[in-house]
């Protein structure tokens, strides 16, 4: 038995200073550093826990024979804290408790940040005392994601730094991913959230509302119309354009959706076969019924 616990005390310590290797050169496999430090940790109290009576006798008696027992009880001891100071680090929890959660973030912010799976670099330029205004919105992003660096640059004591950066006015956030760019002036979830997206998907992303057969309006903001999607593909940087396939006779090839929303009168054949290319094209696996009532079966 104390040969089994010698052997799983050395294994948690190397899971522990294993995990530590991953943070500093592979920080992209920071969810199997955690599970590594739990489990070193683990096999390391249970080594400490086995062994009582020895770390106990070693305080009353001071024999050379407990030379090897004191060496690997600092190793132990060692591998605890890094794997305590590790665990804290990363997995600290955080509480919003202010009126409207005002530094909470919305789900779909956190799902972005849980899935980046490469750095990306906020960077803020303000004058030197405006800039604990954006801490509170940008540490939360910081927090939901290991990949997340923050830095804060005083505009006017960085000057070549500024200009580097191409800032033209003060409280601007750039955020960088892969050699890309992109800039905001406002500090709002929002648009944060819409900046980051943008450096992340760079190709244009475009949604065209069939027209001409009665169908919702989007620019119409009344009950019936469908403004408030168009604002919401908007939030999510989607472009939008109406499409008359009776006229342009093809389906636009930077078309990354085609909305038909709610049509009262039947689409030509010719329009038909249009959108049943498209949809082949897009989807090869589906292949959707006679669509020479195309509005009514895909009303919804």
């Amino acid at each position: 038995m104390k040969r089994v616990l010698n052997i799983l005390s050395y294994a948690g310590i190397a899971l522990v200073f294993g995990a530590l290797a991953i943070r500093i050169f592979k920080p992209e496999w920071d969810q199997y550093a955690v599970y590594a430090s739990w489990a070193g940790l683990a096999l390391v109290l249970l080594y400490t826990i086995g062994q009582w009576r020895e770390i106990a006798a070693y305080f009353t008696r001071r024999s050379a024979r407990y030379g090897a027992l004191a060496s690997v009880s600092v190793l132990v001891a060692l591998g605890i804290l890094v794997a305590v100071n590790y665990l804290s680090a990363r997995q600290n929890k955080r509480w919003d408790l202010t009126e409207n959660r005002q530094y909470s973030l919305s789900d779909q912010t956190v799902k972005l940040l849980r899935g980046l799976t490469a750095p990306v670099t906020f960077v803020v330029f303000d004058q030197g005392d405006s800039l604990d205004r954006f801490r509170p919105r940008l540490t939360e992003f910081g927090y939901h994601s290991s990949q997340v660096t923050l830095e804060f640059v005083d505009a006017d004591r960085q000057p070549v730094k500024a200009k580097e950066y191409e800032i033209q006015a003060y409280g601007t956030i750039v955020i960088e991913y892969m050699g890309r760019r992109e800039r905001i002036t406002t500090d709002t979830e929002q648009d944060i959230t819409n900046a980051l997206i943008k450096v992340l998907n760079p190709q244009e992303r475009r949604v065209y509302f069939l027209s001409g057969h009665g169908e919702k309006d989007p620019g119409d903001s009344e009950r019936t119309g469908y403004s408030s999607i168009v604002d919401a593909l908007r939030r999510d940087n989607y472009l939008w354009e109406k499409l008359v396939l009776a006229q342009t006779n093809a389906i636009p090839d930077n078309a990354t959706v085609v909305v038909v929303a709610g049509p009262r009168t039947d689409l030509l054949e010719a329009e038909a076969n249009l959108l049943r290319e498209y949809l082949v094209i897009l989807r090869p696996a589906f292949r959707p019924p006679n669509l020479r009532r195309f509005g009514k079966i895909y009303e919804q």
